[in-house]
C-alpha cells in the first residue's frame, strides 16, 4: 500500500521510483486526482542492512508544481 499526502498536482499523475539499496525496484504511478494507490503489490524482499529510498520524477508541472509531498510505504515483515 502506498499513499501520498499534502500534494497539489493540478490533476496530473504522480510518478516515482522505489529504490532498494540505490537500484530501482519499482515504478509507481498514482493516477491524477488520487492520493493513494495499491497498484504495486509485488513483494520487495529485504535482508538486514537493506534500505529503501524514493525518487520522485513528476509532481505537477513547471507552471503548477506539486507541493509538500510525503510518501508513505507500508511494509509487512514476514
Amino acid at each position: 500500500y502506498i499513499s501520498v499526502t499534502g500534494v497539489q498536482t493540478c490533476a496530473l499523475p504522480i510518478f516515482f521510483f522505489i529504490k532498494k539499496n540505490g537500484s530501482s525496484t519499482a515504478t509507481i504511478t498514482i493516477p491524477a486526482g488520487l492520493a493513494t494507490t495499491s497498484a504495486y503489490t509485488t513483494p520487495i524482499s529485504m535482508t538486514e542492512g537493506d534500505y529503501l529510498t524514493t525518487s520522485i520524477t513528476q509532481v505537477g508541472t513547471a507552471s503548477f508544481p506539486g507541493t509538500d509531498l510525503y510518501i508513505q510505504l507500508k511494509y509487512n515483515q514476514t
